[in-house]
């Protein structure tokens, strides 16, 4: 996912999506990815979890998805 945000590295963070949480890491960006008001390297993220990259506040929605029968 790209964002039109000037403090957002071209690659900034990456999401691993899990069962039930996704994992936050921060990719050595100059400007930092931020949880819960603090600069972090790693975070585990749960369904409404809101985090900062750059100017941009991103809100974590997860949602189950039934395998095709």
């Amino acid at each position: 996912m790209a964002l039109n945000d000037p403090e957002v590295s071209r690659h900034h963070c990456l999401l691993e999506v899990r069962e039930g949480f996704v994992n936050l890491k921060d990719l050595d960006s100059t400007n930092g990815t931020f949880f819960e008001e603090e600069r972090v390297r790693a975070a585990m993220l749960q369904d409404g979890t809101e985090f900062r990259v750059g100017s941009s506040t991103i809100r974590l929605s997860l949602q189950s998805i039934a395998a095709d029968k």
